[in-house]
């Protein structure tokens, strides 16, 4: 997966200069989920019900180790030259 550092997300717009840049730290998935029980039983029977429509748990059983695993944001600020 491409997850570039600022320098080289500036290197892909030509024209432009890097004013800033940084990696930013955002927790987890589970940082964003809703911990009220009533939403996330909604939601995980939405997930369930959706899991049947499209042919079992295939391709949910990957979403479940993004749970926990760390995300990062590389984030650019750009300024135009000439």
């Amino acid at each position: 997966m491409f997850r570039p550092d600022p320098a080289a997300l500036a290197s892909l717009f030509p024209h432009c200069r890097l004013v800033e840049g940084k990696i930013l730290s955002c927790g987890t998935a589970w940082d964003y989920v809703e911990r009220d029980p009533a939403v996330l039983l909604t939601a995980l029977k939405r997930r369930i019900s959706g899991l049947r429509e499209h042919g079992g748990v295939k391709g949910s059983a990957s979403f479940f180790p993004w749970l926990f695993r760390q995300f990062r944001e590389t984030c650019a600020v750009l300024q135009k030259q000439g």
